[in-house]
């Protein structure tokens, strides 16, 4: 089965696109708003760019999350993942 990218971590977790599928890398819900500053209602209003910045920090989309989210698979990362790490990761 193929998989798809989430929108916050950049890893191949999702089942579908926009239908509420959970990342189980950044714990995202994916309810199809891909806009990096529009809030998404799903996620307690966080928009995918602040999710972004909390998985850097914390390694969830949110931090009340962290327990529940895992370490990505090998075959789930993309060059996403990779040049989110790079890129803001290095600090």
């Amino acid at each position: 089965m193929v998989k798809f990218i989430c929108p916050v971590c950049g890893c191949r977790t999702l089942a579908s696109r926009g239908e509420n599928d959970i990342c189980q890398v950044c714990y995202w819900q994916d309810d199809g708003e891909y806009e990096d500053y529009a809030p998404s209602d799903a996620n307690g209003g966080l928009c995918i760019m602040r999710a972004r910045k909390n998985f850097l920090e914390f390694g969830a989309a949110d931090e009340q999350f962290v327990r529940s989210t895992r370490k990505p698979l090998r075959s789930e990362i993309t060059d996403n993942y990779i040049k989110l790490l790079n890129t803001n990761g290095g600090n």
